[in-house]
């Protein structure tokens, strides 16, 4: 159901899946954040200067260190709900691994990653069509700016 339902998603993903695999950027698809199916289509990882530097002259120039990119297509519209899900799973992405309880403090010498910063984070949200809702309407409350570069917006 998911292709038949929304095909711009499943082949995007593989795009950008093999651009920044092409690139040498660590990339992962449909990072679990949370235990109930909460998922980021695309999750890269800058984890050097040269990730950074191979973005640079890119779209993506503005990514950080830890990455969400999420894929809205025409069946599947950027709404105030989709919004709210995506940042919640973006600031999920952030939360440091526990480890298993089954696991003794000696033994978890390579599993344990410090969380990441808010700051060292990016969302970035690609929709098919313009989310006009968001972008007109509650331009104020979510803060957006349209940049010089035409459909590319900050919040």
């Amino acid at each position: 159901m998911t292709s038949e339902h929304e095909p711009f998603d499943e082949t995007t993903k593989a795009f950008y899946h093999r651009l920044f695999q092409n690139w040498g950027v660590k990339v992962e698809t449909e990072r679990e954040v949370f235990s109930h199916a909460r998922t980021i289509d695309l999750v890269v990882t800058c984890s050097s200067e040269a990730d950074r530097e191979r973005l640079r002259n890119t779209v993506f120039s503005h990514f950080r260190q830890l990455n969400a990119l999420e894929l809205k297509g025409f069946h599947d519209p950027l709404t105030v709900d989709n919004f709210n899900r995506i940042m919640m799973r973006a600031w999920g992405m952030g939360v440091k691994k526990s480890k298993p309880k089954s696991e003794k403090a000696s033994d978890s010498k390579d599993y344990e990653a410090p969380p990441q910063l808010a700051h060292k984070m990016t969302v970035t949200m690609v929709c098919v069509t313009r989310p006009n809702k968001i972008l007109d309407e509650l331009k104020a409350a979510y803060r957006f700016v349209a940049t010089d570069e035409a459909g590319i917006y900050l919040s």
